[in-house]
């Protein structure tokens, strides 16, 4: 099967297309400001590159954040778009749980955290159970101080952005293996579509009209008590 895998969940377009465990395109570009400018053209010269039409693929997939309210706004109102004119499967993933898909960690929990206005960040805690992560309990929001008592000491942690601190990071979280500006904070348009094909075959499609964006901002400030864990959208679980 072949899945077209979309990111736009931060500031880069991250592309890629996929059949089966094979990557048979992929494109990443810069896109801050110029999304909207890009993106179908982007798409279309991926799935060009690879020789292929939107009707010999099985499903889109596309990540739904944690992220900016632009670039998710923008990605998810093209990837609707197209699954409504090609009468295909949507797949909606959550950034996060690409993060951890990508990183290939079975053994132990992964940790995915972004930052926010403030100094607030946003962070998830998820293992893997089966061929998919599983999101344990719910998106919490946390000061750097407060880390330490939230993740498990075991946990690989995978910071998305690059807007926290490496040094304060470290001196926070002492002895963690932390993947931070590198490429498993980068999210791999393959990525997507690789959590997307295990989605579809398990029949976790979503309908366009009902999924919606999981916007950072809105997730850090849904709670109005500093530290109360942030529920999951029930729409956005793909």
């Amino acid at each position: 099967m072949k899945i077209l895998g979309v990111d736009t969940s931060l500031d880069r377009l991250n592309i890629g297309l996929i059949e089966d465990r094979i990557i048979l395109a992929e494109t990443a570009r810069e896109a801050k400001g110029i999304l909207a400018e890009i993106i179908i053209d982007s798409i279309d010269r991926t799935l060009r590159e690879a020789k292929t039409s939107l009707s010999e693929l099985s499903g889109l997939a596309i990540s739904i954040g944690p992220g900016s309210f632009t670039g998710l706004r923008v990605g998810l109102s093209v990837l609707k778009g197209m699954a409504w004119s090609s009468n295909l499967p949507l797949l909606a993933i959550p950034t996060f749980e690409a993060l951890v898909y990508q990183s290939g960690e079975k053994e132990r929990p992964v940790a995915v955290v972004i930052q926010g206005k403030q100094g607030v960040i946003l962070a998830g805690v998820y293992e893997f159970k089966k061929t998919l992560p599983i999101l344990k309990g719910e998106f919490f929001t946390s000061q750097l101080h407060h880390l330490p008592e939230k993740i498990p000491p075991q946990a690989l942690l995978i910071v998305l952005g690059g807007n926290l601190e490496v040094a304060q990071l470290k001196k926070s979280l002492p002895g963690r293996e932390i993947l931070i500006n590198n490429e498993a904070g980068v999210l791999r348009g393959s990525s997507v579509a690789f959590l997307g094909l295990e989605k579809l075959k398990q029949g976790q499609a979503v309908d366009p009209k009902n999924v919606e964006p999981i916007y950072l901002q809105k997730a850090i400030y849904r709670s109005p008590i500093k530290y109360e864990r942030v529920h999951y959208p029930h729409n956005d679980r793909g």
